[in-house]
């Protein structure tokens, strides 16, 4: 388990591989980089259908930090989570790497199936619009019944 310091916003899944990348970019030109670095783009569902969930830039804080005003602090419970490491120029390299997280492995891998609604984008410092720039995702997973 662990907790975050970040800001959030709703997103739908239609609309979240256009409209996170714009999320960023007025995170940073607003300078809310001064409070969260943006270590990491957690996804959080919101709905029982998966239609929606809730998205925050973060950074980990103490679970008593003072929350500053349009931010929150997010509690993620201890999960058991697949990490796969992805490798290329923000965004397209992660919305290559949730493509295939969702689309092939998740659907193929034959031991795990998709866990709570947790999912962690873990974003090292570096230059992101590198062909060399190395992140992760962390998607919680359940191990499947046999």
């Amino acid at each position: 388990a662990f907790t975050l310091l970040g800001m959030g916003r709703n997103f739908s899944m239609g609309n979240s591989f256009a409209e996170i990348p714009l999320f960023w970019r007025e995170f940073f030109a607003k300078g809310h980089d001064e409070t969260v670095g943006g270590m990491y783009g957690v996804s959080v569902g919101t709905d029982n259908d998966d239609s929606s969930f809730r998205y925050y830039i973060a950074d980990p804080c103490a679970a008593d930090a003072p929350v500053p005003k349009g931010f929150e602090k997010v509690s993620i419970p201890a999960l058991t989570w697949v990490i796969l490491e992805g490798q290329g120029k923000m965004p397209e390299a992660v919305q290559k790497l949730n493509r295939y997280l969702y689309g092939e492995w998740l659907p193929t891998n034959g031991m795990y199936a998709y866990g709570a609604p947790y999912s962690v984008e873990v974003y090292p410092c570096g230059d992101m619009d590198s062909d060399e720039y190395r992140f992760e995702i962390w998607q919680s997973v359940r191990t499947m019944k046999r």
